[in-house]
């Protein structure tokens, strides 16, 4: 595969990833948040908090994979 092919492969890799960790990471914080709110009848205030919290470790998350995509590669020792 060619440099170009594989560095988009890497990008749409990026991409899926970003997209279903959000999903999951929101739609946890948003179950965690409604559970606690019934819990300790707090309604909507940890619902948001979860929300928040996933939404925020996502863009963490996105921001530590670009970082990695961004480091020079690494040669083959010579």
């Amino acid at each position: 595969m060619s440099e170009k092919a594989w560095s988009y492969v890497k990008l749409f890799s990026v991409a899926a990833s970003f997209g279903i960790s959000t999903a999951v990471r929101i739609g946890l914080g948003w179950y965690a948040g409604n559970y606690l709110d019934q819990k300790f009848q707090t309604s909507p205030f940890l619902m948001f908090v979860g929300v928040l919290l996933g939404v925020g470790l996502s863009f963490q998350h996105l921001f530590t994979q670009l970082k990695v995509l961004g480091r020079p590669k690494r040669g083959n020792g010579n």
